[in-house]
């Protein structure tokens, strides 16, 4: 018996999803979840978790459940599941927010009144909850697609200067706030949203919204040929 509720062989699993086994009934599928859901956040919540990160890990490990209904409840009592699963799940984690800390995105500086600002080097990974555009991470990603250099340390063409002051000014102070913060300084949305008082899904609407702001703000900005004033 596989006793890792995250492995999936070739063999148990040839569409690398999930198995040959007949389906649950949807009253037992919903008891397990039940149970499965309780279990994980009693765990998380005794190892000292934050309860908006408990929440994160507890969908961690209802995706891996959902990824072999059948095989786990077969397998796995909910608790034993809850027990294994939720530990790999907080140490993958616990990797995200150390990258997100220690390299973290540190993709632009700006002034406080959100006039200026320059690109520094950042991560290759999007942060926050929600993307920009499908294949779009973050801001990095913005300015590649509108064909700007992006430098190993500091880009200082003006152009740039010019495309990020631009952006910036069509967003309101909350939202340069939010977007500074996650995809400057490698907040998380559940940390943004800890301290302006608001729910984690409010401050990733605002978050989505200013990112979108700034792809629009951006694409109405006029080619090279066609005079971005460098001086």
């Amino acid at each position: 018996m596989d006793t890792n509720p995250t492995h999936h062989s070739q063999k148990e699993t040839p569409a690398n999803t999930t198995s040959n086994l007949p389906l649950p009934t949807p009253a037992g599928e919903k008891a397990y979840i039940k149970h499965l859901t309780r279990a994980a956040t009693r765990i998380a919540s005794k190892r000292g978790r934050q309860p908006f990160d408990v929440d994160d890990i507890v969908q961690g490990v209802l995706l891996r459940f959902a990824a072999d209904v059948p095989r786990f409840m077969r397998d796995y009592t909910p608790e034993r599941f809850a027990h294994e699963a939720t530990s790999q799940v907080a140490i993958t984690f616990d990797r995200k927010e150390r990258v997100q800390r220690s390299e973290g995105v540190r993709l632009i500086h700006v002034s406080e009144d959100g006039s200026d600002g320059y690109f520094t080097k950042a991560r290759a990974f999007a942060s926050g909850s929600e993307p920009i555009l499908e294949g779009d991470g973050e801001l990095l990603d913005l300015a590649r697609s509108l064909g700007t250099a992006v430098d190993e340390t500091v880009v200082q063409s003006e152009r740039n200067h010019a495309l990020l002051r631009a952006c910036l000014q069509q967003l309101t102070p909350r939202q340069r706030e939010f977007l500074m913060l996650v995809d400057g300084y490698g907040f998380t949305v559940t940390e943004v949203a800890a301290r302006a008082d608001l729910v984690r899904e409010t401050a990733s609407r605002e978050l989505s919204g200013a990112r979108k702001l700034a792809h629009q703000a951006a694409g109405n900005l006029p080619d090279d040929d066609e005079g971005v004033s460098a001086s």
